[in-house]
């Protein structure tokens, strides 16, 4: 893992919200979906949307290469956002910002061992807090994607505050980690 700069990221300005969860190719959490049912017109897939104390890349303009990191109650506060925004039940492919019908999250949760909430058969081993889907998807277009691995995983389009987390705090985050 690169020891890039580290960033938390958390939802507390005004401002912050989960804007869409995009299907992906390459899902900067490095986890793919499960497809846990499908036939000619739908498909049922299970996958994780966050994954809680993990690093994730992130590159843009304004901050440049870092890793992100979300904490379990950052993922708990995004979530409860988005419901109550909505935005959890919007969806598009490849963050294209085109909005796509026929998907549902018809399952969502966090995992929580103490609980016995473990994720699903292929999605297991996942950290405490992370949050997991399961869409029910009638979207052609989308199974077609799915069928032909141009899309095999999520991703969120957010707004979020990032803190630089201090260089001895990063450091021992990624020694925790590894």
């Amino acid at each position: 893992m690169d020891k890039l700069n580290l960033y938390i990221a958390d939802i507390s300005s005004n401002e912050d919200r989960l804007v869409s969860i995009s299907f992906v190719n390459t899902p900067a959490i490095g986890l793919k979906f499960t497809i846990l049912s499908q036939d000619d017109d739908s498909m049922t897939i299970a996958a994780p949307i966050i994954i809680a104390n993990k690093p994730i890349f992130r590159n843009d303009k304004d901050l440049g290469s870092r890793n992100v990191f979300f904490l379990p109650e950052t993922i708990s506060d995004i979530i409860k956002k988005g419901t109550y925004e909505r935005s959890i039940y919007v969806y598009d492919i490849e963050h294209d910002g085109n909005k796509i019908d026929d998907v549902l999250l018809i399952e969502s949760f966090t995992i929580d061992y103490q609980r016995g909430i473990t994720g699903y058969k292929g999605l297991y081993g996942l950290t405490d807090g992370s949050w997991v889907g399961k869409f029910f998807i009638k979207n052609k277009k989308l199974i077609d994607y799915i069928k032909s691995n141009k899309v095999n995983g999520l991703s969120i389009s957010a707004y979020l505050t990032e803190e630089k987390v201090p260089l001895d705090d990063a450091i021992e985050i990624y020694n925790k980690i590894q």
